[in-house]
């Protein structure tokens, strides 16, 4: 998403959490920057279903708005393409 190529500092994201979906599939994940990562557990940055970003609130007064709308980084596989049902599931929770 961000291009980061310093892999210490990748997670990868449940787009629905693990907890409630026991769901560990590959098109149930994002690898985020860990700084993206905890903007994205707490509902301040979500991914739309056609694979852009959309930020909430500070994130857009701050360093972050240059995400605002950009498309993020996708899988070659399309099997391993983030679910667009679950990213609408998460965006309807927030």
């Amino acid at each position: 998403m961000t291009g980061s190529m310093v892999e210490d500092v990748l997670e990868a994201a449940h787009i629905v959490p693990y907890a409630t979906s026991g769901d560990n599939d590959t098109s149930n994940g994002l690898l985020l920057r860990s700084d993206i990562d905890t903007l994205f557990d707490l509902g301040l940055l979500n991914i739309r279903i056609d694979y852009q970003i959309n930020l909430h609130d500070a994130p857009l007064t701050s360093e972050y708005n240059n995400l605002q709308s950009i498309a993020i980084k996708l899988p070659r596989d399309p099997l391993d393409l983030p679910c667009k049902a679950r990213l609408s599931q998460r965006m309807l929770r927030q």
